[in-house]
């Protein structure tokens, strides 16, 4: 248990951490969908395929 003053929120936390393989590709479509429409100096740092 990485949290053992808090277990709920250990579990809590690393429920989200399972759910993230599934989430993941929708945050880097939203990303990349706007990345056009970003100024300069945020979009220089998100790297591009």
């Amino acid at each position: 248990m990485w949290h053992p003053t808090k277990p709920e929120f250990a579990a809590a936390r690393n429920s989200l951490s399972l759910g993230m393989p599934y989430g993941e590709p929708y945050v880097i479509a939203a990303v990349r969908s706007v990345l056009g429409d970003m100024d300069e100096a945020t979009a220089s740092v998100t790297p591009r395929r």
